[in-house]
């Protein structure tokens, strides 16, 4: 009798049915492994930011060099770390998919793990496919997403120009503060709170509440806002406490700023008039 025929592949394989020809000689059917998925996307998107879905969605291309193979089963990771050392937020674990045709990208897969928050943070993410015969391809690629996130808090807070000043030009002060936002968002909304108490529990001097402003890049100075609250004297040297957060334009809203005062006291010029007053050799200084 001849030998049984071995045939060998480069590529990963997995073993079939083995399949009788006449007379002694068997052949034995090779699967291939499918291909690495491709062309990851989350929220039908590569890779993206400013994700406002507690559950995204993802999917890739599913391939095989055989090309009646179909893809059965996926397995998704997604991680703090791209190294995927860090936290398993969601391991899908090996599960059944609808039959994805050889070629084609699979249904969206909806994120199922730890609850997602919108808060800036960006994950990683890889994913594998099985086909019909068992094959298991080899992970994908990293992709990551990031999730919508809000504001800084507000950083510089400034009335009249100055950053906590003891005297202010007149009893309708100017406020302003830094935006910056990691989502390079601007900034369309600001609340200023006006107190008479450092920890915001005493007399509420002025409250804006959730107020309209000119939009404001990331980085930049907001517009100077004019004080309306409750009158100021310009003599009471009594020190208020005041601060304020933004809006960006997903209307997330930010942290409030530290804790900024100004002292209620105007500084007035005091001017001399002299009338007919020769002064010769007066040195002032």
């Amino acid at each position: 009798t001849n030998p049984s025929t071995q045939i060998t592949a480069s590529r990963a394989v997995t073993p079939a049915t083995a399949v009788a020809i006449s007379g002694t000689t068997t052949v034995s059917s090779i699967n291939t492994n499918p291909n690495t998925p491709s062309s990851l996307l989350t929220e039908s998107s590569t890779n993206p930011t400013k994700v406002t879905d507690t559950t995204p969605e993802f999917s890739a291309i599913f391939t095989d060099i055989n090309p009646s193979d179909t893809g059965t089963y996926y397995q998704i990771e997604v991680n703090t770390q791209s190294d995927f050392l860090g936290t398993t937020i969601w391991d899908s674990t090996k599960t059944s998919t609808g039959p994805i045709t050889n070629g084609s990208r699979s249904s969206n897969i909806s994120y199922a793990g730890t609850t997602l928050t919108i808060n800036g943070t960006t994950y990683y993410w890889r994913m594998k496919f099985w086909d019909n015969n068992g094959g298991e391809s080899s992970w994908s690629s990293t992709a990551q997403f990031t999730m919508s996130g809000p504001p800084s808090a507000p950083s510089s807070p400034k009335v009249d120009g100055s950053t906590n000043p003891t005297q202010i030009f007149s009893t309708t002060p100017e406020f302003t503060a830094l935006h910056s936002d990691p989502n390079g968002d601007n900034a369309v909304y600001y609340e200023i709170e006006v107190n008479s108490n450092s920890s915001f529990t005493g007399t509420v001097i002025w409250d804006t509440n959730k107020t309209a402003m000119t939009s404001t890049a990331t980085d930049q100075y907001m517009p100077d806002v004019t004080y309306a609250g409750t009158a100021l004297t310009g003599d009471s040297n009594i020190t208020y406490y005041w601060r304020i957060r933004f809006w960006d334009s997903d209307d997330n809203v930010s942290d409030w700023s530290t804790t900024a005062t100004f002292t209620d006291f105007v500084q007035e010029e005091q001017y001399i008039q002299m009338e007919g007053v020769l002064l010769e050799r007066l040195n002032i200084n």
